[in-house]
This record gives structure tokens, sequence and C-alpha cells, in this order.
């Protein structure tokens, strides 16, 4: 039970991370397209950062999936602990 425990804990912490993560990418987009606006950046650099954006706001969807399994998982095996 305490490995899965820390695994909850490191899911945590990577949670913590890929969210800082789509904050940054979502303010170079930002940035881009003002940029793209006033004439000074193109719409490859526009494209590139929202794929990077998305590819992180993916990941952070992996990661919380793997986190709600990870909980199931403790769950069965404290019912399991319980049960013996």
């Amino acid at each position: 039970m305490n490995t899965v425990q820390q695994e909850l804990s490191s899911f945590n912490t990577q949670t913590n991370f890929i969210n800082g993560i789509i904050r940054d990418y979502n303010t170079l987009l930002n940035a881009e397209e003002r940029k793209f606006f006033m004439g000074e950046s193109s719409l490859f650099l526009v494209n590139t950062r929202e794929s990077k954006l998305i590819e992180s706001k993916l990941k952070a969807i992996d990661i919380q999936n793997l986190f709600f399994k990870t909980k199931a998982k403790l769950f069965k095996t404290a019912v399991i602990n319980i049960n013996e």
C-alpha cells in the first residue's frame, strides 16, 4: 500500500509540473499570436506554439488517467487487505 501511495504522490508532483508547463506554453502562444498580428512572426511559429500546448494538455490527461488507475489500485489493495 505504501508503494501505491508513493506512486500517487509522484503523480501529484507530475501534475503540478505539467500544469506549469501548460501555463507557460499558453503564455508563449499568446505572445506569438500578438507578434503575428503585429507582423513580427509567422503562422508556422504560431502553429508550433499551439501544437506544443496541445501536446502538453494531452500529456496532462495521460498523467491524470494514470493517477486514477493507481488510485483504483490503492482502493483494491485496501479492500484485499481488509478482507485478509
